[in-house]
């Protein structure tokens, strides 16, 4: 549990999520092309403080029927507070503005986002206890899809 953790991380300006898969070939097809997820992201990972040992070991017992690899996705604090303050009054979650594309429609007619590679930490193989990191993580990093997203979004809202 201490390798987990610590592959967590302590940067106390990332907020922490983490998402359980079975194969891991899919777990580096995400690490590579990045995460997705329906509606909001929080609909597909737990938040997880990674100094709360209880808290991550819950969350292991919680989903482990889910697979071994769990996936790591850092996004910086202050990008989920700016959009989350420009999403304010509108039916938008942060995690809507931060996807490489407009939403797809999946075959029951649920958005699917997809959220960037450069926010996957990489992951965790719970059974091994082996890491695999991701070089190119920066969860701080905004690209110009996510100004897009948001002008796309709050034009749906106006009057």
């Amino acid at each position: 549990m201490d390798l987990f953790q610590a592959f967590l991380g302590s940067d106390e300006q990332v907020l922490v999520f983490v998402h359980n898969t079975s194969t891991e070939d899919l777990a580096r097809k995400i690490v590579n092309e990045g995460f997705r997820f329906l509606h909001h992201l929080t609909y597909s990972t737990d938040v997880v403080s990674p100094h709360d040992l209880v808290q991550i070991r819950y969350f292991n017992i919680l989903r482990r029927s889910y697979g071994v690899y769990t996936i790591v996705l850092g996004i910086g604090k202050e990008l989920i507070e700016l959009y989350s303050r420009s999403l304010q009054g509108t039916p938008y979650h942060f995690s809507e503005v931060l996807s490489l594309h407009p939403p797809a429609m999946n075959d029951d007619g649920d958005p699917v986002y997809i959220l960037p590679a450069h926010f996957v930490k990489g992951f965790f193989n719970q059974k091994s206890g082996e890491p695999v990191t991701n070089p190119h993580f920066d969860p701080h990093r905004i690209i110009p899809d996510f100004d897009r997203n948001l002008q796309d979004m709050l034009g749906r809202v106006s009057p």
